[in-house]
């Protein structure tokens, strides 16, 4: 092999197409769209409303996550920008982007407080409210005095 095709084949080789990620507004405005969320949804973020949770969680299940196809981008209406983007500032941290329902971006805030290095494979793999009751395991039973998130309200999932 020549000079010039030893050039043209590392070049070929480091121009390898990398998939379009999808952003975090994306996944939150899909999931806004998909189950009707509102200004309602919010309320349920509101941090002053947590002294509302009472209840713990239920027995220990095994949620795993289902594959979910996001758009590449998405194009919201002006009321569903204003709610995504009030979303993503009342829930600012990474787990969000593996957030698949809006169960889970309620267990969201709490679940990094809990671990905030949990693993990519089990945010992709497990339901945030299965590695909640994981997290508390290892913690012995919760934090004190923080209440796990909507427990008691209902329940969103589809």
């Amino acid at each position: 092999m020549d000079l010039l095709q030893s050039i043209k084949s590392k070049r070929a080789k480091q121009k390898k197409k990398d998939p379009v990620a999808r952003d975090v507004f994306t996944r939150v405005g899909w999931i806004v769209r998909q189950n009707g969320l509102d200004e309602g949804f919010l309320r349920m973020l509101d941090p002053a409303a947590n002294d509302a949770w009472q209840t713990r969680l239920g027995a220990a299940r095994v949620r795993l996550k289902t594959r979910t196809e996001l758009p590449l981008f998405f194009l919201a209406t002006q009321e569903e920008y204003r709610l995504i983007r009030a979303i993503l500032r009342a829930v600012d941290n990474p787990y969000l982007e593996f957030a698949n329902t809006p169960d889970e971006i309620l267990w969201c805030r709490y679940l990094f407080r809990l671990n905030p290095a949990i693993p990519q494979d089990r945010l992709i793999r497990f339901h945030f409210e299965t590695l909640v009751l994981h997290e508390q395991d290892k913690v012995g039973g919760g934090l004190a005095g923080v209440p796990p998130p909507g427990t008691g309200k209902r329940n969103l999932s589809p």
